[in-house]
């Protein structure tokens, strides 16, 4: 299943980005069998930039339905959908601060 999270992350020991430096705050889409296994694939991709999640803000699952040209003018979310679908794994993106999610 793929999944759209937007979260924060945090520097591991030996990091050598600052966090002045860098924006903490960062989106992507994400091959996962569950929402409660997000975590661990972002850690394991995150852990080679020595980087760990600090906090998951939104998980939520990928419904091609939802993302069209209204909700996803630019393709972003689509194409790194995508790129999931296609080579599975993380695929980091600029979706947008906040996620444009129906309520």
């Amino acid at each position: 299943m793929i999944w759209l999270v937007w979260l924060r992350v945090a520097p591991l020991p030996g990091c050598k980005v600052t966090p002045e430096s860098g924006e903490p705050a960062l989106e992507c889409a994400v091959e996962a069998e569950t929402a409660a296994g997000v975590r661990e694939v972002l850690d394991t991709a995150l852990r080679r930039h020595r980087h760990r999640v600090d906090a998951i803000e939104a998980c939520v699952a990928f419904d091609p339905a939802f993302w069209n040209d209204a909700s996803d003018p630019e393709g972003r979310v689509r194409a790194a959908a995508a790129e999931v679908r296609e080579r599975g794994g993380v695929h980091f993106a600029s979706f947008g601060r906040s996620s444009p999610l129906p309520s």
